[in-house]
């Protein structure tokens, strides 16, 4: 069996000129070792990014996929970027892929057979750019899976980086094959790199041309002819370039995201080792409101306290009190969250998160809306298992006393 996390990281704005922390998700996953990685990044024609992300990890892994999600959990409640997790096969809109075709293997003049780890990372920077000052939208995709060292390949290319280092001639290809030498004698990723356009064809030709015309001014050496431009659909994949080609170095994951989406130099994200999931035995429950939806949120507080349930909600807080660690230490010591949900609660960024983080706390969630509920877009996903009650004007706060009963007993005075 395969575990497969899948999320969309809403960044916004231009990908190189963004102020979010990636940092932390390319040292995951360095610790957490998927099988597989796919990055997509999404630029929209009015300029608003989207990474998707998509990680396998083997039959014996279904920790390190939790701990993965945990991570982006922790990423999104600090503020660093917002994470959907969504089904595996979702992602950008029906598109048609662009990919770079490279012969499989080529010729030096000496007759020796060599390749290059060719990568598309430098001209997604510029097709990201030219992309968003036109208004354009375009894809860069990258799918990765684990490799391992292969001195096979390495030796097939010695002989014609010996060709070219005793003729002292074109020393930028000498300088390729060395790359490419070291590239494939230790552990890294196989990659496979295309960009990603709407099928209505609104974006032209504008990316074979800028493609292409960045890899001739990289790699000047090169015969003009060298790239072709392949366009296939998701349905009818291009043929692999040569393993080497594909060949990518085991921190890639770092250079892509720091190209792509620069980092800042915030304090990064750990990793957090697995054991038993904190939960805390505390004796209130936590109330998790929208203002917006003040009036809800006090019936049922009312409710609560009624039944003799001992409870803490925002209004709680302490004047100077630094607002996100209260918050933070509130749900952490609480013995159970009730979640008020109302369509203000789902579209509150502040809201989701106390939700976000409460279920990585593994805390019992209690979710009751004013009437019959449906989780909506964005949460459907992570929290369809929760059945939601029906407060209906207090008629039915009985289910959620029991229900509250069941789950954190001590709650009760």
């Amino acid at each position: 069996m395969t575990y497969r996390l899948a999320a969309q990281l809403e960044l916004g704005g231009l990908f190189t000129t963004r102020s979010f922390e990636l940092r932390d998700l390319a040292a995951s996953l360095h610790a957490l070792g998927p099988e597989q990685v796919v990055f997509c990044f999404w630029q929209s024609t009015d300029g608003e990014s989207t990474l998707y992300l998509d990680c396998s990890f083997s039959d014996e892994s279904a920790e390190r996929c939790q701990r993965l999600k945990a991570v982006l959990l922790r990423a999104d409640i600090a503020g660093r970027f917002e994470c959907v997790f969504i089904d595996a096969e979702a992602g950008p809109p029906a598109v048609t892929a662009l990919s770079i075709g490279v012969p499989d293997d080529a010729c030096l003049p000496s007759g020796q057979w060599f390749a290059l780890p060719v990568s598309l990372r430098d001209a997604a920077i510029d097709v990201l750019q030219h992309a968003q000052a036109n208004g354009y939208a375009v894809g860069y995709r990258v799918e990765l899976a684990a490799r391992r060292a292969d001195a096979g390949l390495a030796r097939r290319l010695v002989p014609a980086l010996a060709a070219i280092a005793t003729r002292k001639r074109q020393p930028e290809i000498e300088a390729a094959l060395q790359e490419a030498i070291e590239c494939v004698s230790s552990d890294g990723w196989s990659a496979r790199e295309s960009f990603l356009l709407p099928v209505d064809g609104t974006a032209g030709t504008w990316l074979d041309k800028l493609v292409l015309r960045r890899l001739k001014t990289t790699m000047v050496f090169l015969p003009a002819d060298f790239w072709t431009v392949v366009r296939d659909t998701p349905a009818v994949q291009a043929p692999p370039a040569a393993a080497i080609q594909r060949a990518r170095t085991v921190n890639f994951p770092d250079q892509l995201l720091e190209a792509v989406a620069p980092s800042r130099n915030d304090k990064v994200l750990a990793v957090p080792q697995r054991s038993a999931l904190p939960v805390s035995d505390g004796d209130y429950v936590f109330v998790s409101y929208a203002h917006a939806n003040r009036d809800y949120g006090e019936q049922v507080i009312a409710r609560l306290r009624d039944a003799g349930v001992r409870v803490w909600f925002d209004a709680g807080i302490q004047p100077g009190t630094v607002w996100d660690e209260e918050l933070e230490s509130r749900i952490r010591c609480a013995g159970a969250v009730v979640v008020c949900l109302t369509a203000h609660y789902e579209q509150s960024r502040y809201c989701t998160r106390e939700l976000k983080f409460a279920d990585l706390l593994a805390k019992p969630i209690l979710p009751v809306a004013p009437t019959p509920w449906v989780w909506g877009s964005g949460l459907q996903l992570m929290f369809q298992e929760l059945q939601v009650a029906s407060f209906d004007h207090g008629r039915g706060f009985v289910a959620l006393r029991d229900a509250l009963r069941m789950a954190a007993p001590q709650v009760f005075a």
